[in-house]
C-alpha cells in the first residue's frame, strides 16, 4: 500500500526546493502518493486563515508524513501564518525529535582542510524551550515596558529526547553521546537536563557520555569534526542551544569535560600540579623585595629612579600643523606630537635644530 505524503511548499524559496526534492522522490519509485496543500503567505493574506480548522486532524489520521518547505514572508511581520503551520505541526503532532544527520559524502565537498571523515548526528528537542511562547509584555509601548520570555523544560520532554539519542547510538553502533547546552547561564533548566542525562546514561554503560557547553562544542565541530561524537541538542541561550550529539569517534580534547565529577576533579588536580611546577620561580620571587630580585641592588634601584626623574623633568616641545607659524600648537590643530629636547653636558636643555 502506498505511503501518503502531505506536501506543503511554503513561502519564498520553499516551493523551488520542494519542487526539486519531488523530482528526486519520483525518480526513486518508492510507491509514494503525494497530496499538495497551498497553505502559505499568499493564502493567508487573501483569506486571513493559516490552515483550515480540521486540517491538523486530517493530517494526523490520513497521512504518513509531511514534506514541508520554508516559511516566512516580510508582508506578514509577526509571521503568524508560519507559527500556526510550523509550530502547529510540531505541537499537535508531538514532533519532539529534530533529527539532523551530518555526513561528508565526498572529500571534495568539505570546506575544512584535511577533514575527510565527518559523520555525526544532532538531535534537538523540538516542542519545548522557547518555542512554547510563554511570556508577555507589561506596559507595552511605554518607556517602562517590560518583556518576559519563558524557557520551559519538562522532565518528560527532557528524558524522552535524551533516551532517543542513546537508543539511536545503540542501534547505529555509535560509541558516544554528548549533551550540549548553556547551563552556565540557564542554571535551573540546565540542572534538570544534566541530572536527567546522567540518570539515562546509567542505563547504557557501553556508550560513553559527556557534556560540553554549546560554544565549546561548536568550536570543536569546526576544529575536529572527524573526531567528534554525535550530539543531541537541548536549547540554550540563542535559540536555546541544547543538543545531544551521538558519534563514533572520541577525541582527547574532551577529557576535561567528562560528566563524571570525579574525573573532572582529577583533571583539575593534575593541572594544579603542573601549574605549581611551572610557576614556582614566580612565587619564590614574590617573597623577595622587588629591589633585590634578579640580582638587583638598592644602589641599582636608586640609579634607575634618578634617571627616570631626570627624563620626566626635561621640557617638551609640541609640534602643531605648519599653519601655526611657530613651534607651539594653535587651538584646533590637526596634528599634535611631542618630542624630547636633547640635554647638554651641563644638564640644561639644549636647542633642537630645524630639519
Amino acid at each position: 500500500m502506498a505511503k501518503k505524503i502531505a506536501v506543503i511548499p511554503g513561502d519564498g524559496i520553499g516551493p523551488e526546493v520542494i519542487a526539486q526534492g519531488m523530482r528526486v522522490l519520483e525518480r526513486l519509485d518508492l510507491d509514494l502518493e503525494f497530496v499538495h496543500f497551498g497553505w502559505n503567505a499568499d493564502e493567508f493574506l487573501r483569506t486571513g486563515v493559516s490552515m483550515p480548522p480540521a486540517a491538523m486532524d486530517d493530517i494526523r489520521q490520513n497521512y504518513d508524513a509531511v514534506y514541508l518547505g520554508a516559511f516566512g514572508d516580510p508582508r506578514i511581520p509577526d509571521m503568524k501564518h508560519a507559527a500556526d503551520i510550523l509550530l502547529g505541526l510540531r505541537f499537535q503532532l508531538d514532533l519532539y525529535v529534530n533529527y539532523r544527520p551530518v555526513k561528508l559524502l565526498n572529500d571534495r565537498l568539505s570546506p575544512l582542510k584535511d577533514k575527510k571523515k565527518i559523520d555525526f548526528v544532532i538531535f534537538r528537542e523540538n516542542t519545548e524551550g522557547a518555542y512554547v511562547g510563554m511570556g508577555g509584555n507589561f506596559k507595552k509601548g511605554t518607556p517602562e515596558e517590560i518583556a518576559v520570555q519563558e524557557d520551559v523544560s519538562t522532565r518528560r520532554g527532557v528524558e524522552r529526547i535524551i533516551r532517543y539519542a542513546f537508543e539511536f547510538a545503540k542501534r547505529s553502533g555509535r560509541k558516544s553521546v554528548c549533551m550540549s547546552d548553556k547551563s552556565n547561564v540557564m542554571r535551573f533548566g540546565g540542572d534538570l537536563w544534566m541530572r536527567t542525562f546522567e540518570e539515562v546514561a546509567g542505563e547504557y554503560p557501553s556508550i560513553e557520555h559527556f557534556h560540553m557547553f554549546v560554544d565549546a562544542l561548536t568550536m570543536q565541530m569546526v576544529r575536529a569534526p572527524d573526531r567528534r561524537h554525535r550530539h543531541r541538542p537541548r536549547r540554550g541561550a540563542a535559540g536555546r542551544a541544547g543538543r545531544c550529539r551521538v558519534g563514533k569517534h572520541q577525541s582527547r580534547q574532551s577529557l576535561h569535560v567528562r560528566a563524571d565529577p570525579r574525573q573532572r576533579a582529577e583533571v583539575r588536580r593534575k593541572r594544579c600540579r603542573q601549574s605549581d611546577r611551572r610557576y614556582a620561580h614566580r612565587r619564590d620571587d614574590a617573597r623577595i623585595p622587588r629591589s633585590r630580585r634578579r640580582g638587583e641592588t638598592d644602589r641599582g634601584r636608586s640609579d634607575r629612579r634618578s634617571r627616570r626623574r631626570r627624563n620626566n623633568e626635561r621640557p617638551r616641545r609640541l609640534v602643531g600643523n605648519e599653519s601655526s607659524g611657530r613651534g607651539g600648537v594653535e587651538k584646533g590643530a590637526d596634528v599634535v606630537a611631542s618630542c624630547r629636547l636633547p640635554v647638554t653636558g651641563n644638564g640644561q636643555p639644549g636647542t633642537k635644530e630645524k630639519t
